[in-house]
């Protein structure tokens, strides 16, 4: 039973940027749509129950007996074909039975829909056989055992529509050939009759189909994103260019300090821009990728469900076999009435072998081709490349209900039926509030207030540098923390704000709206990840400085010549440990943006105090960032990729493959849970399962709490005694 936390990260999951991309490099769901438009020009759409509740392949995952048999079955046919006895009648007997219990499950646990089995059995054979010649010898003996069971179920539950459907596709050839490599040329075989007729359709087909001749292109829509995009970089460019001019114009109207003063400001603003555009050509590279495939169905596929005899006149049928003379083609002597003094065409003879062929091969084939390429066997690492990638995709599918374990169980759907509730989650505001560790302490060792401010501000600086190139707007320095905004305009409103202070321009309320947005939360998680590495950073840069800085810590006189951030006291290394907190949600509902009456920016909401909350947990010896629930959500969905564990694909052994793909197919399906490996960006996304305490006192499992306000919770949530409420929380941990 999954928890309403778990139902909310598998939405995410499945509405993510990589499942989107891994939809774009496996789905075929133009391709799906398309053919089944095609097969329901000829059946009713109320035959087919299980296509019409998918829109993409159906995926088959085989349980390893019934593979067996069905190989077994192959081997043992070739076999008494080379040693020219009879195929034991025993033998034949007994596969059918047990290929009529598989039915028979089928039947019981998925529905009627018994062509899907048929298709999956005809594609096992496509997949274990190269050869044309052996595979249609092979699919001849397998066509009538799969017959002889249509039979037994007939008798045993009745003829249905769906049985008449699947014994009309077996009437069709095998073709071991993909659905858009087939044009009439590949019905060519041993026989010069049908080989006669197949090169008439090919060669005629523009005369016989006159006004079916149009090609199936599948095009998505073009998405406006990039264009939206293309916009605000256009804007940016226009403001720096503005910038710039700003900077000529005031070069002779102030002194040098003053002067120096503005370009920092002005330099401020250029790396909040900067950081803007980088975050915008990173989005835009990943939706490069992002690209779906172009369908193409060959012209063929326009020449199904016609009444082909209505197209096959006299004046039509003479004109073919008169250009066939004129091409010095022969003519089988079959078509050619040898009468007194000429010798005439027999035009009802080739007609009804061209509507035969028409009937009775060339349709039943295509229609089988067309559910044959709906349907897709999986694993099968024995006979094909398989990919963690696609295992993956196989995954998503089964949370739509698209895949069947044959021959008895079809996965249940598992996304919840209201997709909306994600527009909650995917466009945010965040807030994200840093504390800096060890102030305190600091201060008491250093016992110099101007020495301590300038090694608080060349700190800040540089955690500041960060969120700015992260287009972030830094609200307010708290002396030990700050307190950052992160929109879709963030960048903008800095630079608004920052001209407004240089009285440049006014401020008026439609300016100070903040804009939600699908990357913003991202930006704040990544923001967070390098002001955590870069107070790391810190600490390794001035170790020359630490001799100075501190003297003498916990009683004894540290040597810092030589010493490595490693070696140094634990007091020492959680002075600049930072413990960050970012909470996310609706511009109006959650948070509001205004210029105070200091004329300084002021963010007002649940958002911040939140934020402030998830700040002061804290980890022994480390930095910390923690995330709210929403911020989870929102950057999840934003994630290109991400993974539950590091799994590569190498040459595995068939049996070990299959199960890697396996466990990773019904990770993708059941949901991976809370706990994410982001390779790209070096860090791991937890869900907090251990205890998170009040006192410190009691025994540490994962992250403590010292501030008032904040109780004992367990799995992923902490409880506000102010608001009396239980928040879920995720820890980013650096790598």
């Amino acid at each position: 039973m999954q928890s309403g936390i778990e139902e909310l990260e598998i939405l995410a999951e499945y509405s993510s940027l990589y499942a989107e991309k891994i939809r774009n490099n496996f789905s075929k769901k133009e391709l799906f749509e398309k053919v089944k438009k095609i097969l329901y020009t000829r059946f009713k759409s109320e035959n087919f129950p299980i296509l019409e509740q998918n829109n993409d392949i159906i995926f088959l995952m085989l349980q390893a007996k019934l593979l067996t048999k069905i190989e077994g079955f192959l081997y043992h046919k070739e076999e008494f074909q080379k040693s020219m006895d009879s195929f034991s009648e025993d033998f034949l007997d007994n596969f059918q039975k047990e290929l009529f219990f598989f039915y028979e499950e089928f039947l019981k646990n998925i529905g009627k829909d018994i062509y899907i089995f048929d298709a999956g059995i005809k594609k096992i054979l496509i997949h274990i056989v190269t050869d044309n010649k052996r595979m249609q010898n092979l699919w001849n003996s397998l066509r009538k055992v799969i017959k002889n069971v249509h039979n037994n179920i007939t008798k045993n539950y009745g003829r249905s529509k769906e049985i008449e459907f699947a014994d009309y596709l077996l009437d069709g050839k095998i073709l071991p050939v993909n659905l858009e490599e087939i044009s009439f040329k590949t019905f060519l075989s041993d026989d010069k009759n049908i080989n006669f007729i197949c090169n008439i359709f090919n060669d005629f087909s523009n005369l016989i189909f006159p006004e079916k001749t149009k090609n199936h292109q599948l095009e998505s829509n073009i998405n406006n994103e990039e264009n939206a995009l293309e916009l605000v970089i256009d804007k940016t460019r226009k403001r720096i260019k503005e910038i710039f001019n700003q900077v000529v114009d005031e070069l002779d109207k102030y002194s040098i300090l003053e002067f120096t003063d503005r370009l920092e400001k002005i330099n401020d603003i250029l790396k909040s821009n900067i950081g803007a555009l980088r975050g915008i050509k990173s989005h835009l590279d990943e939706k490069d990728k992002i690209k779906p495939k172009k369908f193409y169905l060959p012209v063929i596929y326009n020449y199904l469900g016609h009444d082909i005899e209505k197209f096959l006149t006299d004046d039509l049928l003479i004109e073919i076999f008169k250009t066939l003379e004129k091409k010095k083609i022969d003519i089988p002597s079959k078509y050619l009435l040898k009468r007194m003094f000429k010798t005439d065409y027999d035009l009802e003879g080739l007609r009804k072998e061209m509507v035969s062929f028409y009937k009775d091969v060339f349709e039943p084939t295509l229609y089988s081709k067309i559910v044959e390429s709906m349907v897709e066997i999986w694993p099968l690492t024995k006979y094909k490349k398989v990919t963690i990638e696609e295992a993956r995709w196989v995954g998503l599918r089964g949370r739509e209900g698209g895949v069947i374990v044959l021959p008895n169980l079809k996965l249940k759907e598992n996304i919840i039926k209201n997709k909306n509730v994600l527009s909650d989650f995917a466009n945010v505001i965040s807030v994200l509030i840093y504390d800096i560790r060890g102030s305190s302490f600091m201060g008491n060792k250093l016992n110099n207030a101007i020495k301590e401010e300038e090694i608080r501000n060349k700190f800040q600086e540089r955690l500041l540098e960060i969120v700015l190139r992260y287009g972030g707007f830094p609200i307010k320095d708290t002396g030990d923390g700050g307190i950052i905004l992160f929109s879709s305009n963030s960048n903008e409103l800095y630079t608004t704000f920052v001209q407004y202070r240089m009285g440049k321009s006014d401020i008026n309320r439609e300016q100070l709206a903040l804009l939600e947005g699908n990357t913003v939360a991202k930006n704040a998680v990544l923001c967070a990840r390098d002001m955590v590495i870069e107070a790391r950073n810190f600490v390794k840069d001035n170790l020359k400085n630490y001799e100075d800085w501190f003297k003498q810590v916990e009683g004894f006189k540290i040597q810092f010549a030589g010493i490595t951030y490693d070696e140094l006291p634990p007091s020492i290394k959680r002075i600049f440990q930072i413990g960050i907190g970012i909470a996310s949600g609706r511009y109006g509902k959650d948070i509001s943006f205004n210029i105070n009456t200091f004329g300084e920016p002021d963010l007002t909401g649940n958002l911040v105090r939140e934020a402030n909350l998830y700040s002061k947990i804290r980890e022994k010896d480390s930095s910390t960032i923690i995330i709210d629930l929403k911020t989870f959500l929102s950057l999840l969905i934003s994630l290109e990729e991400f993974f539950p564990e590091d799994i590569k694909d190498e040459k595995l052994s068939t049996s070990f493959a299959e199960d890697i793909y396996t466990k990773e197919m019904k990770i993708w399906y059941f949901g991976i849970r809370g706990r994410y490996i982001l390779k790209k960006y070096n860090t791991i996304i937890n869900r907090v399962f251990s205890k998170i305490y009040f006192d410190e006192s009691e025994n540490l499992e994962d992250v403590s709490i010292k501030e008032e306000g904040i109780g004992n919770a367990q799995y992923s949530k902490i409880f506000d005694k102010k608001v009396e409420k239980e928040k879920e929380v995720y820890k980013i941990i650096v790598k």
